[in-house]
C-alpha cells in the first residue's frame, strides 16, 4: 500500500514533535533505532508520482535536514552510546542521506 502525500507529511512531523524520534536524539541523547527504521521504511516507501511533478515544500522542509541534523548529534551520542551501536547509527544516516536523494533528486 502506498502511503499519501499527507499521511508521510504527517509521518515526518510526528518524528519532530516532541516524542518523536529526532528530538528523542536532540534533547534525550536516545537512539530509538526501532522507530528510526521504522521511519525509513516509510521514507522508502514514499514515492513521487511523476518526474515533473513539484514538490511540497513542507515535504522538503522535513526531508533535506534529517541526515544533517543526524550528523550533528554524532559527538553527543558517541559519549553514551559504544562503537557498535554508533556504526549502527551512521548506517541509518547513509540510508536516509539515500533515501531523500532519490525523493529529493540531485542537483
Amino acid at each position: 500500500m502506498m502511503i499519501t502525500l499527507n499521511e508521510f507529511i504527517d509521518t515526518l512531523d510526528n518524528e519532530w514533535s516532541e516524542t518523536g524520534f529526532f528530538e528523542k536524539l536532540r534533547y534525550d541523547n536516545i537512539i530509538d533505532f526501532d522507530r528510526g527504521f521504522e521511519l525509513l521504511e516509510n521514507v522508502k516507501s514514499f514515492q513521487i508520482n511523476e518526474e515533473k511533478e513539484l514538490i511540497n515544500r513542507k515535504l522538503v522542509s522535513l526531508l533535506w535536514y534529517i541526515p544533517q541534523f543526524m550528523e550533528w548529534q554524532k559527538e553527543r551520542l558517541s559519549e553514551k552510546y559504544d562503537n557498535e551501536l554508533m556504526k549502527k547509527y551512521n548506517k541509518i544516516i547513509g540510508h536516509f542521506n539515500n533515501e531523500i536523494e532519490r525523493i529529493l533528486g540531485l542537483p
